[in-house]
């Protein structure tokens, strides 16, 4: 996706969803998202846009193991309300790994 495209997406969706009507979070179990490494403009957008939601970047590093005969992927976990600790972000990696992705020993 090229940076224009991605700033009409955005502009878009801004338009969509008027301030007033921003869904919250509050109260409810912590958001995980998976990311792409910051290490592209773009990338840097998408972590940005998120950011600018209540998300967190964590500084664990984190894999997303092989799929259907992929390469591993390196990736960024980001999370809401809050930054993981070392020992919630172990957790989650442990879920997603077998219960998600349904892989041992990552």
């Amino acid at each position: 996706m090229k940076d224009l495209d991605f700033d009409q997406i955005y502009a878009i969706m801004k338009a969509s969803f008027p301030a007033n009507e921003f869904r919250t979070y509050r109260g409810q179990k912590p958001l995980i998202l998976e990311v792409e490494l910051p290490d592209t403009s773009l990338s840097q957008r998408r972590i940005k846009f998120y950011e600018r939601l209540g998300f967190y970047i964590n500084p664990y590093d984190y894999v997303q193991p092989a799929l259907s005969g992929q390469a591993a992927i390196p990736l960024k976990m980001m999370s809401y309300p809050e930054p993981l600790t070392p020992k919630q972000f172990a957790n989650v990696k442990s879920v997603l790994y077998s219960k998600v992705y349904k892989v041992a020993g990552w």
